[in-house]
């Protein structure tokens, strides 16, 4: 008997392992896109306190943008623009130490004018306060290309797990750091079907602004395993 109690013990432990890892796995499969838009950031989402003086401060969602402005620009003046998710964090969760995506569609790039300047990307999370944290960014060279060019950065981890607490708003900033006196960097929203500008989380997405169901669902029942093993031990 006392053997046949082990080897149940041992199954219900393995199982609640499983269960737990799987939470990872759910979480592979959850990409996002968020698509950068015309639209006015949130009344409830804070503003950023990085210094800068901002171009935009404006909306990105999850679809695709249907508006009629075509562009936005920066300058020496206000070199920086900023989009926010269209919620906060709707509890505790975290991206993990992975890599975003940024596809930003850009005019037409020359010499003498914005060749050789560069565009910073940063994803980013803002307390409740506006408080900047960077979670992920790159800068990149802005060299010769045709208008409407579709500009791909990685944007690596720079903050550990990338972890947002409960009322933390997941945010991204677009900074010309280098902009030339004079000029100014057309960025696109939308220049025609299928030419947005929009950001990629990583694969390991938890489901902002809060986890899916089904990740709910695993966590929970791993802990009730978990819960029954240990009542088990106490017999």
């Amino acid at each position: 008997m006392r053997m046949n109690e082990n080897v149940r013990l041992i199954g219900i432990l393995v199982l609640a392992m499983l269960v737990l890892a799987s939470v990872q796995a759910v979480g592979a499969e959850t990409t996002q896109t968020w698509y950068l838009t015309s639209d006015d950031k949130p009344s409830e989402a804070p503003t950023a306190s990085d210094g800068l003086s901002p171009a935009k401060n404006n909306l990105m969602h999850k679809d695709e943008w249907a508006g009629t402005k075509e562009s936005f620009y920066l300058t020496p003046a206000k070199p920086a623009a900023w989009f926010y998710a269209d919620t906060g964090a709707e509890c505790d969760l975290g991206f993990g130490e992975h890599s975003w995506k940024a596809y930003i569609r850009m005019e037409e790039i020359k010499i003498g004018d914005e060749a050789g300047t560069h565009l910073k990307v940063s994803v980013c999370k803002l307390d409740t306060g506006g408080s900047v944290t960077v979670l992920a960014e790159d800068t990149i060279e802005l060299t010769v290309a045709s208008a409407y060019t579709l500009w791909e950065i990685i944007c690596e981890d720079m903050d550990g797990l990338q972890d947002f607490n409960a009322g933390d708003w997941l945010a991204v900033r677009l900074w010309w750091i280098d902009a030339p006196e004079g000029e100014r960097l057309y960025i696109y929203y939308q220049a025609a079907t299928d030419r947005d500008s929009y950001i990629e989380s990583p694969s390991s997405d938890p489901g902002y602004p809060v986890p899916e169901l089904s990740t709910f669902i695993l966590f929970s029942t791993g802990l009730i395993a978990l819960v029954g093993y240990v009542l088990l031990r106490r017999k």
